[in-house]
C-alpha cells in the first residue's frame, strides 16, 4: 500500500471530495514543484493506495480525512475513493519532509515517514485494506 498526500485548499474542497467519492486536486502549486497532481491521479494511483487530505499549519500536517482509491478513473468515471473524516496531526521532519509539505501539492510519503507515522495502522483503524 502506497500512501498520498493531497494538500487542502479549502473546507468546501474537503466536502466536496467526501461525498463524491473523488477527490479536488488542489489548483496551487509552487514553482519547485515535481509532483502534479493530475498526473499522479492518472499515472500512480493504485487500488488500494492510502489518500490523506491534509495542509500545513506552521510546521505541523494537519489531516482532515484519509481514503482508500477503491476504482481508478476510465472512460466512463473519474477515480473513487472511499472517505473517512478525521483530525490528527503529523510532524514533518524539518530536516527533508517538511520541505516536501511546503513545495508539494501532492506526494508519495517515503517508506520511513509513513512507518514513523503508522500509517498503515491509522488506514487499517478505519478501512479493510491489505497494508
Amino acid at each position: 500500500m502506497k500512501f498520498w498526500r493531497f494538500n487542502v485548499e479549502s473546507a468546501s474542497a474537503i466536502e466536496t471530495s467526501v461525498a463524491s467519492r473523488t477527490i479536488v486536486l488542489p489548483s496551487r502549486l509552487h514553482p519547485e514543484a515535481k509532483n502534479n497532481p493530475e498526473e499522479v491521479v492518472a499515472r500512480k494511483f493504485r487500488v488500494g493506495d492510502g489518500i490523506l487530505l491534509a495542509e500545513l499549519l506552521g510546521s505541523e500536517g494537519v489531516v482532515h480525512a484519509i481514503g482508500v482509491v477503491r476504482n481508478l478513473a476510465n472512460e466512463h468515471q473519474g477515480v473513487v475513493i472511499d472517505w473517512v473524516r478525521l483530525s490528527t496531526r503529523l510532524k514533518p521532519n524539518p530536516q527533508g519532509g517538511l520541505a516536501q509539505w511546503q513545495k508539494e501539492a501532492c506526494f508519495k510519503f517515503a517508506e520511513d515517514p509513513a512507518r514513523r507515522y503508522n500509517l498503515a495502522g491509522l488506514f487499517s483503524q478505519h478501512f479493510r485494506v491489505n497494508a
